[in-house]
This record gives structure tokens, sequence and C-alpha cells, in this order.
């Protein structure tokens, strides 16, 4: 997971007793499984994980199945559309 992406939820973990360090490598295990099932099911292509920021209108990768291309981190301004609100907010 991308350090800046998730501040309220590394305190709301902390709050739980949960270490964001274990829950960050428990995601990476996780995404990973179902990057090789989906691979599996459809073949090869691209995979990425990301978290959207309703309010700043931001899409921002937390996992990517390609990193060297699409690395973590990265993130887009996303306005809303009809496109956003049928995919992001349904």
């Amino acid at each position: 997971m991308h350090p800046g992406s998730g501040g309220a939820m590394q305190r709301e973990l902390g709050a739980a007793g949960v270490d964001a360090g274990q829950a960050a490598t428990a995601a990476q295990a996780m995404f990973e499984r179902i990057d090789q099932v989906r691979r599996a099911l459809l073949g090869d292509g691209l995979m990425t994980v990301s978290v959207h920021d309703a309010q700043a209108c931001r899409l921002t990768r937390l996992w990517s199945s390609d990193p060297q291309s699409y690395p973590a981190g990265g993130s887009k301004h996303k306005p809303p559309t009809p496109w956003t609100r049928q995919v992001l907010q349904r």
C-alpha cells in the first residue's frame, strides 16, 4: 500500500489493534492471489487496485500486477461523469 494513500485507514487499523504493516502484507498477498485466479480464468492482462477519494475526485493506485509500468502510488484526477457515478459510486 502506498504510505500517503491510507492515513485514515492506518489510524483506524491502529485503533482496532491491527498492525498496519501486517495488514499491508496481508492485502498484498490477497491481491496477488486474486490476480493468480484472474489469470487462470481470463489469461494475461493488467489488474490494478485503487482507492477512490470522492472529495478530491482522485483515484490512487494501491497495487498493480505490472508495478514496473503502473507503480503503486500513481494517481489521477477523476471528475464526476456518468462513468464515475456508475463505476465508483454505485
